[in-house]
């Protein structure tokens, strides 16, 4: 086990000794030799112990491992190689990168045609669910996006459309349960609030816990975060003039976090008050 002076010496001599290699070019590397950075560990090893565990030949470790030390992820001591301190940071930007990209990746169909949606941080596809809206199964999406609304007692969000089973969950939530929301909602959803579901929104109303209000104009998806009793989840419902493409649910702390800021800015921009039709009684 390394000591405290031991970590904070080899930090010193990682960072002041590290060849000055560019970003792609250490991608280009962890692509090659991912697996041999973390087969080394922070911890001194010899070469013998990477090709007991790696099962390749001794000129691929030799080639891995000369290319790690050259980009200053693995350092050479008297007692083997080791990870650097900066080889051991670069792996973890590079793990949640692959997270990330693995992420966006599985939410491409919500996306493909969709126009403006580049603000989206990719921080709400590392880890996320996504259902999509298949032609065989259509409504497992939005129950995806129902069953939040039924475990959660605080919903805030923006709605660029919505869905029969949508509206009706929020209806039994507000009249039934004790949910509480916060909407806020374009022209073409207060039209048809107005005309479709004028008694799911009266009922609503009556509660006096839900909130909602008009924006000239919003993204071409919607986006909540709802607080249940155990965590926070931010979900994202994909949409066009077509229908429903998909939902993505993620509740990690980073994509919770994004999700409020960006309902928060919108809510500040462009939040003005009721239109007139859709709280009367």
């Amino acid at each position: 086990m390394l000591s405290r002076f031991q970590l904070f010496y080899r930090l010193a001599v990682d960072t002041t000794n590290m060849p000055p290699e560019d970003a792609s070019s250490v991608l280009s590397i962890l692509g090659r030799r991912e697996n041999v950075l973390r087969q080394i560990g922070p911890e001194e090893c010899r070469k013998r112990e990477l090709l007991d565990e790696l099962s390749v030949s001794r000129s691929t470790v030799d080639r891995a491992v000369r290319e790690l030390v050259d980009a200053g992820l693995v350092g050479r001591s008297d007692d083997g190689y080791y990870r650097t301190v900066t080889g051991e940071l670069t792996l973890r930007e590079y793990d949640r990168a692959v997270g990330r990209i693995g992420g966006l990746l599985d939410a491409s169909a919500l996306f493909d045609g969709l126009d403006g949606e580049g603000d989206a941080d990719p921080v709400l596809f590392d880890g996320a669910t996504v259902v999509e809206a298949e032609p065989l199964s259509p409504s497992a999406a939005i129950e995806s996006f129902v069953d939040l609304l039924e475990r959660s007692s605080y919903v805030v969000g923006f709605v660029s459309a919505v869905f029969p089973a949508q509206v009706e969950a929020y209806r039994e939530q507000l009249v039934d349960g004790d949910l509480t929301a916060r909407m806020l909602v374009t022209d073409s959803v207060c039209r048809r609030l107005v005309s479709q579901y004028a008694d799911a929104v009266r009922d609503g109303f009556r509660t006096g816990r839900i909130d909602i209000r008009h924006a000239a104009e919003l993204p071409s998806y919607t986006l909540v975060v709802g607080t249940t009793p155990t965590r926070a989840e931010a979900v994202l419902v994909a949409h066009t003039a077509n229908g429903l493409r998909g939902v993505l649910r993620n509740d990690s702390p980073e994509a919770v976090e994004w999700a409020r800021r960006r309902i928060a800015a919108r809510w500040r921009e462009s939040a003005s008050a009721c239109p007139p039709g859709l709280a009367d009684d």
